[in-house]
């Protein structure tokens, strides 16, 4: 079950929640290995290729800070 507000990020394995009402953030747990527990092995070495191509993409085109991305995976692991 997915709770509502609450967030993974798999680059920090934080799992982290967000009130829109409050604006206020918080970490629920540091060191938060959800990857493991949910995506088969190839995928979690998929998704850190894929990372680690578009960080050394985005900084050879983008000033450092300007720009962001993301890789979200379906929860069949595509």
């Amino acid at each position: 079950m997915v709770e509502e507000f609450v967030y993974y990020d798999p680059n920090k394995k934080v799992k982290f929640s967000f009130n829109p009402v409050t604006l206020e953030a918080r970490i629920e747990e540091e060191n938060a290995d959800w990857e493991s527990q949910y995506l088969p092995a190839n995928f979690v070495s998929l998704r850190d290729e894929v990372v680690k191509a578009m960080n050394t993409y985005l900084s050879t085109q983008y000033r450092k800070g300007t720009a962001d991305f993301a890789v979200y995976s379906e929860g069949d692991g595509s």
